[in-house]
């Protein structure tokens, strides 16, 4: 012990003429930014780190820190560093040489720091969100960076399991992020103004889209005005009816197309209800006289929202439509072999050039598309481009 001062064992304080502490100012709010894109000595890892070991050690800290002082001048000593003066040599400064602020995590023998920001961002946030005494406010940037598709998911559940109690802010770009966090939790800042989705039925629609994690639906809250699809064939083939017809194409109208892959555009239509949005839908009448009377009953008392389809329920799918548009166009560049049978869900088609459409339908919206001839519009599709643009 010759030479070393075991400060660890005493207690330093500091009072006032009237011998009464003094009150440290406290912080009304402990904020805590996690941002992996940048590095920071102060952040929530290196916070828990300290007080884990703190905690952790507690009943043996003065002897660990006298231990790790006298290993480090031992081992300063073994370097055998020359004396540069009489009497006068190199030591280590033990004022700056404070243990808890040296003190890593070794996960495997690994630093957790040393394992990826993708991976320090998950037990950034885990860490932040289970120290339920120090940290009222948790803001995280993007979390979705850095991190595969699987984690991210593994992170959403964390966040969800683990946040109450406190107050999360996430700053994202990531549908994913939208949808399993809740959509009535969703704050968008536009050049003017902020929307929200909190009087969103949660049960019927937020979560039906956290249950679907649809890529889409970031794409549909951020869109000025959205056409609504059921596939992928309108999709490839409306924007070029537009174009054609009109000298803007609908990405500079900032009208977005969105294919709901078949699903239910009911929900959508409901949180464009909430948001004010101009929304489209173009879909199949399915040959249902009832669904077509329905849908334009629904037309008549809706402003922003409408959904169009082929009147007669002769015209049943979107190809009996652009078919009947193009007779002389698709029958010239589709090659259909008259002698072949086309099976339509196990059904031989009369029409084989409808079969072959419906059995194709991208390859023959690209056909449509490189021939570089005029596209006939079916009349609704006409109503729909004319109603979206206004």
């Amino acid at each position: 012990m010759k030479g070393i001062i075991p400060y660890e064992y005493y207690s330093l304080t500091w009072t006032t003429f009237k011998n009464e502490p003094y009150n440290r100012l406290r912080k009304t709010i402990s904020f805590v930014p996690i941002d992996s894109s940048n590095s920071t000595n102060y952040n929530a890892f290196d916070n828990y780190a300290k007080r884990l070991f703190l905690k952790k050690c507690e009943d043996a800290l003065p002897k660990v820190k006298t231990d790790f002082n006298e290993h480090m001048d031992t081992g300063f000593a073994s370097l055998c560093l020359p004396d540069f003066e009489t009497g006068k040599k190199f030591g280590l400064n033990h004022k700056k040489l404070i243990l808890e602020n040296i003190v890593g995590i070794l996960d495997h023998n690994i630093l957790i720091e040393n394992k990826g920001r993708g991976e320090e961002k998950i037990i950034k946030t885990n860490l932040s969100l289970d120290d339920k005494q120090n940290n009222d406010v948790i803001a995280i940037e993007e979390p979705e960076n850095n991190l595969s598709h699987g984690n991210l998911r593994k992170l959403i559940k964390s966040i969800e399991s683990k946040c109450a109690g406190k107050q999360l802010i996430v700053t994202t770009h990531s549908a994913l992020i939208v949808t399993g966090l809740s959509l009535e939790n969703v704050i968008w800042i536009t050049e003017n103004d902020k929307k929200m989705l909190k009087d969103l039925d949660k049960k019927k629609t937020s979560d039906y889209f956290k249950k679907l994690e649809n890529d889409n639906l970031l794409r549909f809250i951020l869109a000025n005005k959205v056409i609504l699809v059921e596939g992928p064939t309108e999709a490839l083939l409306l924007p070029r009816m537009y174009s054609q017809e009109n000298t803007r194409t609908l990405d500079e109208e900032g009208i977005d197309i969105i294919s709901c892959n078949g699903l239910s555009f009911e929900k959508y239509l409901e949180i464009g209800e909430a948001l004010n949005k101009k929304v489209a839908v173009l879909t199949d009448n399915d040959g249902d006289k009832k669904k077509i009377d329905r849908w334009n009953a629904v037309n008549s008392t809706k402003e922003m929202t409408k959904v169009y389809m082929a009147q007669d329920p002769v015209d049943y799918t979107w190809e009996v439509c652009v078919k009947k548009a193009n007779e002389e166009l698709v029958g010239k560049i589709l090659p259909v072999d008259r002698d072949a049978e086309y099976l339509v869900n196990g059904k031989s088609f009369e029409d084989k050039t409808l079969a072959y459409m419906l059995l194709h339908k991208v390859d023959v919206s690209l056909k449509l598309i490189e021939s570089g001839q005029h596209i006939a519009i079916p009349n609704h599709v006409k109503e729909l481009l004319e109603w979206i643009k206004k």
